[in-house]
């Protein structure tokens, strides 16, 4: 089985991809790893996704927002034009991308539907962010995200618990 789970922050906006036939997005997930007891190392994973999760990473996430992708690892190799070296391309290609939004952010951040609830070409936008919702907040954050990935911090991790309690409890 190739299925991978990832939990970490965009290092830049999405990059609309540059496909004719379907929506394309992607992105660069920063993860940190622990090892050692209490050592940290941050890996910088490379992330595509089509279609619907292209069309809700585009519209809704952005440099430094905290996500946890679903998907699996793909390896591509290629030569290069004289047969002379060999190359291997390795991403994760998303299925499913949740935006995860710690407390200490969620004050003033925008309440980011998945991609899943959201079919981008036929909801209508009051369904998307209905007026009497009070769990959505329409103001706009003026956080500062400075040019290095943010480290995930114990408030991510209690996130995490939170959101694998609830989508166990859906099942």
């Amino acid at each position: 089985m190739n299925r991978v789970f990832l939990l970490g922050r965009l290092t830049t906006d999405p990059n609309p991809g540059k496909n004719p036939s379907m929506s394309m997005a992607t992105f660069t997930l920063a993860v940190n790893n622990r090892y050692g007891g209490d050592k940290e190392n941050t890996d910088f994973i490379p992330v595509v996704c089509w279609n619907n999760q292209a069309n809700f990473v585009n519209r809704y996430l952005k440099k430094g927002d905290l996500v946890l992708v679903e998907g699996s690892i793909r390896v591509n190799r290629s030569n290069n034009s004289d047969n002379t070296e060999r190359r291997t391309f390795v991403n994760v290609s998303a299925t499913n991308i949740q935006s995860i939004n710690t407390r200490s952010s969620n004050t003033n951040r925008t309440s980011t539907p998945t991609a899943h609830e959201v079919n981008l070409d036929k909801t209508p936008i009051d369904q998307l962010f209905p007026e009497n919702d009070a769990s959505i907040n329409l103001e706009t954050s003026e956080q500062k995200i400075d040019d290095q990935p943010s480290k995930l911090t114990s408030e991510d991790d209690q996130s995490l618990e939170w959101f694998a309690k609830i989508n166990s409890d859906d099942k």
